[in-house]
């Protein structure tokens, strides 16, 4: 009788860790995170583990594309905000420079109708020049990637949220039964 019912017991685990094992982890919740999603656990989800929870049209169609717009608009800002803080400071850097070499003599002006018009400068009034051209040119370089990057990055959050959202939806509405190990023993859990 005990082989019986040894038997039956370990039968009864096998099926039950064969159930277990072919099942698909299913989270509650899903919420945007960075450039993907994660569970109520706080665990990232990866490509793979997105594209077995949600419909393959919506992967394909908005996941992919959302994280896409969610790295770059990250990387344009990321770029944008250094190349605006160096612009900034170049642009500072020459027009105190420029002044510099106006107020010391190393640029000179000469009169046309009225107006002063520079007819000489050193190489030390070309170099401010050159710096506060090349500071204004880097802060507007660093303004095109912001005003780029920063729409991406909402835009790709806003996509991957509402992937969220509608999995959530979904998993409310729906009620599962499956059978699953847990530290004592094998037990059947009902999601509703």
């Amino acid at each position: 009788m005990k082989k019986i019912i040894v038997l039956a017991i370990a039968a009864i685990a096998f099926i039950a860790s064969g159930v277990t094992a072919n099942a698909q982890y299913r989270p509650s919740t899903l919420s945007q995170h960075r450039a993907g999603l994660e569970d109520e656990n706080g665990h990232a989800l990866t490509d793979q583990e997105v594209f077995q929870l949600i419909d393959e049209d919506v992967y394909n169609q908005t996941y992919v594309g959302a994280c896409k717009q969610y790295k770059t608009g990250k990387i344009l800002t990321i770029v944008g905000a250094a190349t605006t803080g160096v612009g900034l400071v170049g642009t500072i850097a020459g027009s105190v420079a420029t002044a510099y070499a106006i107020q010391n003599g190393h640029v000179t002006f000469e009169d046309q109708n009225g107006r002063k018009v520079v007819k000489e400068y050193d190489k030390q009034a070309a170099l401010a020049v050159v710096g506060f051209a090349a500071g204004v040119t880097l802060l507007a370089a660093g303004d095109i990637c912001l005003s780029v990057g920063i729409p991406l990055q909402v835009i790709g959050k806003k996509r991957l949220n509402w992937i969220a959202t509608e999995y959530n939806h979904e998993a409310v509405s729906s009620a599962n039964l499956r059978i699953g190990l847990t530290n004592y023993g094998a037990g059947l859990v009902m999601n509703f």
